[in-house]
């Protein structure tokens, strides 16, 4: 990732993200003991969201997570 970030326009970021855990059928199918502690889909949009329309420029070729305060990670 820091190659490509390297190569962007200063107006681009190329910022890879790891989204956590969220409360999915998929996500209970696999882990159903910890599904709970996760957030569901409309609580992850609420929290990422904004986080992620934050990000920009400054964040190139930084590895984020998507803060989830209140979950079990």
């Amino acid at each position: 990732m820091k190659a490509i970030a390297r190569d962007l326009p200063e107006t681009m970021a190329s910022i890879p993200m790891n989204p956590c855990d969220i409360n999915t059928d998929m996500y209970r199918s696999n882990w159903p003991d910890n599904a709970p502690n996760k957030p569901s889909p409309e609580e992850w949009v609420a929290i990422a969201g904004p986080f992620i329309l934050g990000l920009g420029p400054e964040q190139n070729g930084e590895s984020v997570m998507v803060p989830l305060p209140g979950y079990v990670l």
